[in-house]
């Protein structure tokens, strides 16, 4: 998923019940990859869970943890934000009001993985969904995992939700979107 969404969370959560996963660290540069297209040939994937969870919440955790220029640019940075717009949380959402556009590319991103074939399946999942979906999520990784010790902690970036209420509108219609195809299909 395009990262703030508690993929790394559930990476550690599943590593730590000996599911092999890609590199924490992003070494492998697999990690909130834009397009699956991206992949070199030399790497093999058996298969690939993608993790999506409220975008404004994922945009404000980017600003927060002081990552939203590397996430930005990680993404593809598929409009073109210049350099000058990504400074602080106040200023980028103000452009994204006046411009109608979100600049992480949260759904362009989701909509790549969603709609292209691949050699090895992926299980799209709301982060806040796992605990409802145990069963599938042990049978897609052929395992029995203990989710006893798995949390959801709850978001701190919800508290901008009252700050950018304009804006929250246009990242609510992304994961409606979004949320939809996951709805859908969740195993693709």
């Amino acid at each position: 998923g395009p990262g703030g969404c508690g993929q790394t969370g559930l990476m550690k959560f599943l590593r730590n019940n000996n599911i092999k996963i890609n590199n924490l660290a992003d070494r492998d540069l697999l990690k909130h990859m834009p397009n699956p297209n991206m992949i070199q040939k030399n790497v093999k994937i058996n298969k690939c869970i993608f993790v999506v969870n409220k975008s404004f919440e994922s945009v404000c955790s980017h600003f927060r943890r002081g990552w939203a220029k590397t996430q930005l640019k990680k993404l593809g940075n598929i409009y073109k934000l210049p350099i000058s717009k990504q400074t602080t949380m106040d200023e980028y959402f103000e452009f994204v009001k006046k411009s109608g556009k979100d600049f992480f590319g949260i759904e362009n991103q989701f909509n790549n993985w969603y709609n292209t074939k691949l050699p090895f399946p992926i299980y799209f999942i709301k982060f806040e969904e796992i605990p409802n979906n145990i069963k599938q999520l042990n049978e897609y990784v052929d395992n029995k995992i203990d989710f006893s010790q798995f949390k959801i902690r709850s978001r701190q970036s919800t508290k901008y939700r009252d700050i950018f209420k304009d804006i929250t509108i246009l990242y609510d219609k992304i994961d409606e979107r979004i949320n939809k195809k996951v709805n859908d299909k969740s195993i693709y």
